[in-house]
This record gives structure tokens, C-alpha cells and sequence, in this order.
């Protein structure tokens, strides 16, 4: 049943069904009533003849009454039976009507939702990812576009709603996890920065230390600068960073190879790549050891002594656990 075809009835209509409700009910109640009370009284008197003799007659002579037109009010019944489903199926219509309508209005509102925080990221990714950023902006065009086109029917709008919600969901979480990631790549060439800039202090001289001062603070600012970001999303110039970060870290390894000699900027250099090859795993101090000497060609107690003065300069940090 259409919308279209639901009128409304005015309010005097119901007082006639109202008024033959309570008549009705208020009748079946009292016949039900007599029913039983004129079952009890024949009952008692049959099992008493005096009382059978005195007042058999005059129950003889009760006659329950049938309901006025009974015919009549049996056709009427069925008529209000078939009244009453034509009823509920506009209560169902109107029901199912108002669902959609709900079920629009929370979707609708889903998509604002999205499609301000979409804003947001597209000026996060203007600059940065071009491609990403296009996406974001054709998903909020089709967003304000949403209303604009024709639908048959509700369910159709609901379907074109849902369909546009979950794909701004999606793209939500992909510019967020994109986002996530490229700062926390940069984190981590801060934190590599960070350790290099470290070890050059080990071993810089007055004059040199005061640029890595310099460094060190500048660098403070960056990574505070990408904590910020990370909890609070904004444009993030990520080639200009890795640029600035980059420099910092050849100006730091220019002068660890000026403070050290040939052979510990080898040593130094392949007990770092030994390192990232076992990740946190131990390893038997020999292992280092011939390692190092094999990728350097310098005999084992060479690299050791080497290592030792890297270690005591604070370049290299070596812990030892011993066993037996």
C-alpha cells in the first residue's frame, strides 16, 4: 500500500467502533456471567428435592436471552475483522515508512560526520599525497551530491546512502593509517638521527659539540613538533623534514670520520651492520669479533682492541653476559 493512499480519519470516526467495543465486551462479560450462575443454581437444586420442588419451576422459566440481531451483528463482526486488517496494514505502512525515515536521518548524519572529517584530512593531504587528496575530494563532492539526485523510492536512497557512508568510512581509515604511518617513519628517522648525533658528541671537540648542541635542540623540535601531529593531524612537510634530518646526520657521521681513524670508522661501521643483523638477539663475543675482522681484513685482537676503545668513547655500547 502506497502513502499516497492513506487518509486521515477524523477522530469522531473512532467513537462508534470505541462505543461498540465497550458494549460489546461489557455484554460478553455479563452473559458469561449469567452463564455460569444459572449452572450453579441448577446445580444446587438438583441435589436437594425439597429445593428441586420449591424453586424447580421458576428456573424452569429463566431464559437466557440471545444478543439482539445476531445475524446482523455476526456479519457486522466480520466486516469489522476485515476494517481492522485494512487497518493494520496502514499501521505497518506507516511503521515501515517511519523506519526508513530514521534509518536516512541517523545514515545522513553519519555522512556529515564523515564528510567533515574528510575535509580535514584533505588539507592534511593537499601537498603531501596528491593522489590520496583527490580521492578525499571527490568522495566529499559525491557526498554533497547525495540529496541533489533522483531516487524511486526510499529503500533507493537508503541503498545510495548506505553504499556512499561505507565508502567514506573506508577512505576515513585509509587516510589515517596512511597519515600514522608516514609520522611514524619520520619518528623513526628521528630516533635514528638521535643516535647519531649521540655518538658524534662522544667524541667532538669544544668547538664542535656547540654545533651539535645546535643540532640536538633543532632536533628537539622536530620530534616534538611530530608528537604533536601524530595526536592532532595536520599538513606535515615530509620531503623538507627528511632533508633537514639528513643533513644533520651526515654533518654527525663527517665528523665521527674526522675524530676517528681508517680503522675504526671499518670497525665502527661493520659492528653496526652486525648488529642489525641480529636485532636484539646475543651473540658470543667471537662471533662479533671474527665477523668484524673478516669483513675488514684486521686480525681478531686488533678489532678487539678497536672495539674497546669505540665502547669506552661511548660510540658502542657492548653488554656482555657470561656463562659457563
Amino acid at each position: 500500500m502506497s502513502l499516497e493512499a492513506i487518509s486521515v480519519t477524523p477522530k469522531r470516526r473512532n467513537d462508534i467502533l470505541y462505543y461498540l467495543s465497550k458494549t460489546s465486551s461489557s455484554a460478553a462479560e455479563r452473559l458469561e456471567r449469567l452463564e455460569a450462575l444459572y449452572k450453579s443454581l441448577r446445580e444446587r437444586i438438583s441435589r436437594n428435592p425439597l429445593l428441586e420442588k420449591i424453586l424447580g419451576k421458576a428456573v424452569s422459566l429463566i431464559s437466557i436471552p440471545e444478543p439482539p440481531f445476531l445475524l446482523e451483528a455476526e456479519r457486522t463482526a466480520q466486516s469489522l475483522e476485515e476494517y481492522s486488517s485494512r487497518i493494520q496494514g496502514i499501521i505497518s505502512t506507516i511503521e515501515e515508512a517511519l523506519r526508513k525515515i530514521d534509518q536516512v536521518e541517523k545514515l545522513l548524519g553519519e555522512v556529515e560526520k564523515s564528510k567533515q572529517t574528510l575535509e580535514k584530512w584533505a588539507e592534511v593531504f593537499r601537498t603531501v599525497n596528491t593522489s590520496l587528496y583527490s580521492d578525499i575530494v571527490r568522495a566529499v563532492h559525491r557526498a554533497d551530491k547525495i540529496l541533489q539526485e533522483d531516487y524511486s523510492d526510499i529503500s533507493g536512497l537508503c541503498e545510495k546512502i548506505e553504499g556512499l557512508n561505507e565508502q567514506l568510512y573506508h577512505l576515513t581509515v585509509k587516510a589515517r593509517t596512511e597519515y600514522n604511518k608516514a609520522v611514524s617513519i619520520l619518528l623513526g628517522e628521528v630516533s635514528t638521527t638521535w643516535e647519531v648525533l649521540l655518538r658524534a658528541d662522544a667524541v667532538a671537540s669544544l668547538q664542535d659539540k656547540a654545533e651539535l648542541e645546535l643540532a640536538k635542540s633543532r632536533l628537539k623540535q622536530i620530534e616534538e613538533y611530530l608528537l604533536r601531529a601524530k595526536l592532532d593531524p595536520q599538513p606535515v612537510d615530509s620531503n623538507t623534514i627528511y632533508k633537514e634530518l639528513s643533513k644533520m646526520r651526515s654533518s654527525a657521521q663527517a665528523l665521527l670520520n674526522t675524530a676517528l681513524s681508517e680503522l675504526e670508522v671499518k670497525v665502527y661501521e661493520e659492528t653496526l651492520r652486525f648488529s642489525n643483523i641480529l636485532g636484539r638477539r646475543p651473540a658470543p663475543l667471537t662471533e662479533l669479533v671474527d665477523y668484524v675482522s673478516r669483513k675488514t681484513s684486521t686480525p681478531a685482537i686488533e678489532v678487539l682492541k678497536t672495539i674497546y676503545q669505540l665502547s669506552s668513547r661511548g660510540l658502542l655500547t657492548i653488554k656482555v653476559i657470561i656463562s659457563s
